[in-house]
């Protein structure tokens, strides 16, 4: 029988010395081998360390059946691989919980600038607020809103303008120009 099966069968029969001489026979070669995984030695030392009180408090060694060090090595490193899989779906969950309250936040937002964006369409006189709603909501081209409202096509630009002059003063800069850059942004109007 070789040393370190010899090791382990002193181990087996509750030896706490036998446990520290197999702790500091492979403490180093393991920490090693969870560097070459996780890239971090204080935290591989925490994985070795937490390792080794498991095998004896929970007397992993009586289920040693081969090797004794392709157990240890095989147990780290599955130490660390769950480590490593533990560390990425807390992140995931954080990085979820994260875009999902900024996607709720945001749908807050909009929603509140929505119904600032249409008090502040409704307060305007009625034609106004009638060829902007064809041109701005429903994108219209001004010469098809002339011709639905049996108007000029000046008549249309004038009552665009008024329309944004109101909405300026009516709206936080902000606002305004999410809107003013919607209406650019659409297909431009044939004046």
């Amino acid at each position: 029988m070789n040393k370190a099966g010899d090791l382990l069968d002193i181990v087996k029969e509750g030896s706490e010395e036998a446990y520290k001489s197999l702790f500091y026979t492979y403490y180093s070669d393991l920490v090693y081998y969870a560097v070459s995984i996780i890239h971090d030695t204080s935290l591989a030392e925490d994985l070795v360390q937490d390792f080794f009180v498991d095998f004896w408090t929970n007397k992993r060694y009586n289920s040693v059946n081969t090797n004794l060090s392709s157990f240890l090595f095989r147990s780290v490193r599955n130490n660390c691989l769950n480590y490593i899989r533990d560390v990425e779906r807390k992140n995931k969950h954080l990085s979820d919980y994260s875009l999902e309250t900024n996607t709720i936040e945001s749908n807050i937002e909009a929603t509140e600038e929505k119904e600032i964006l249409y008090k502040a369409i409704n307060k305007l006189p009625d034609k106004c607020k009638q060829i902007f709603i064809q041109c701005c909501v429903h994108g219209y081209k001004y010469q098809e809103v002339a011709d639905d409202l049996d108007v000029s096509i000046n008549t249309v630009r004038t009552q665009m303008s008024r329309a944004f002059k109101s909405l300026r003063k009516s709206l936080s800069p902000s606002l305004f120009s999410s809107l003013l850059f919607a209406f650019i942004t659409r297909e431009k109007p044939s004046c």
